[in-house]
């Protein structure tokens, strides 16, 4: 066995023992994240170095949202070795890692203490995918960082992560009284131990639900990148939950056409009918009265014009009547046909999410109500 293999074997065995107890804490990955291992990094003099940033990291792979840790307790020194490639795999080897792990995926790293530069460790990490160039990130920081749950290695470890699989996220505390579960986008399920939870989420429009005493609960909510956000659950309203189905028969656009074709007979009618006697009622009665030899004798004409005259002012009324409700019927009707119609309830919308698929294929997930 190589000396380096006789360094990482205990490494090995301690890196997936650390990385299964990180894990066991964390919330069970949605069933879309995107499988990613974490070969323990390679180092011929910083080891206990190498082994906490290799845990920093597998642990931060198992909080992060979109991606879920495989939990083999890869090393790298292990697999260059047994493919016969540097300790820096060349692309062709990293092929051959690939193919041998039946991963599209991984990252890897090698750790050494810089010359020039005492007290400080310096990391080159690759993230390898199938088909595309490596992403490789440098950062160094002080060797005295030997814990993977110090917080500056924990925060080291997340701006890596972060960086390489260019995840935006925000934090999120969601509070809902009396749940025992709640439901992220329709596939994350987050435990409930108290009535609030703190979870970090891909920055972006999100739809979180759950249940509580028997009531349903749920709210939409957007978060930005590096935003701290507060999020109360509301129960469901009744009725809320779709649309309002229509009646089969349109009844009130049928009245309203009616009172137009009604309305308009009788605007027109009128309007025909009583211009006559409107403008000329006594030079109507007096021709008539004229031509049917009612002149013998004064009274009797005066008489014939006076029972003309109110035929007239009956007539002009009924016609003058006929407009008036004809135009009323008109403006009803079109008011039922263009704007009194049935409304539907407003459908509820869920919030549209675009998530990154970290997988064979590299791309975007939108889900949601459109």
């Amino acid at each position: 066995m190589s000396s380096r293999l006789r360094l990482f074997a205990p490494l090995a065995i301690a890196s997936s023992v650390v990385a299964a107890a990180s894990a066991a804490h964390a919330e069970a990955p949605g069933p879309a994240a995107t499988p990613l291992r974490i070969l323990a990094i390679d180092s011929d003099d910083a080891i206990e170095q190498s082994e906490a940033i290799t845990n920093a990291l597998r642990s931060r792979i198992s909080k992060a949202p979109s991606v879920s840790l495989v939990e083999d307790g890869s090393v790298l020194a292990v697999l260059t070795t047994a493919n016969k490639c540097d300790a820096k795999p060349d692309a062709k080897c990293e092929e051959k890692i690939g193919t041998k792990l039946g991963a599209d995926r991984y990252i890897w790293g090698v750790l050494a203490k810089p010359k020039g530069q005492k007290g400080q460790v310096e990391v080159e990490l690759h993230y390898w995918r199938k088909g595309q160039p490596d992403k490789v990130l440098k950062k160094s920081w002080s060797d005295n960082l030997k814990d993977a749950q110090d917080p500056a290695l924990v925060a080291i470890a997340k701006e890596l992560i972060d960086e390489l699989l260019e995840l935006k996220t925000g934090t999120v505390t969601l509070s809902a009284k009396g749940a025992k579960e709640l439901l992220l986008d329709g596939a994350r399920k987050i435990p409930m131990e108290a009535d609030t939870v703190t979870v970090e989420v891909l920055a972006g429009a999100h739809l979180v639900k759950g249940e509580s005493l028997g009531k349903s609960l749920e709210k939409n909510f957007a978060v930005g990148a590096n935003e701290k956000l507060a999020v109360v659950l509301e129960p469901v309203a009744v009725g809320t939950t779709g649309p309002t189905e229509k009646s089969s028969f349109p009844v009130k656009k049928a009245v309203g056409v009616g009172a137009m074709v009604g309305g308009g007979a009788l605007l027109i009618g009128g309007a025909v009918g009583g211009i006559p006697w409107l403008f000329s009622p006594s030079a109507t009665s007096r021709e008539f009265c004229d031509n049917a030899n009612y002149g013998s004798t004064a009274d009797a004409l005066n008489n014939c014009k006076k029972a003309k005259n109110g035929t007239v002012q009956l007539r002009q009324g009924l016609y003058a009547g006929s407009v008036v409700v004809g135009a009323g019927l008109v403006a009803l009707g079109a008011y039922l046909t263009f704007a009194g119609g049935e409304k539907e309830a407003p459908k509820k919308q869920e919030g549209i999410r675009v998530t990154p698929l970290l997988g064979t294929t590299n791309g975007l997930s939108v889900s949601g109500a459109f």
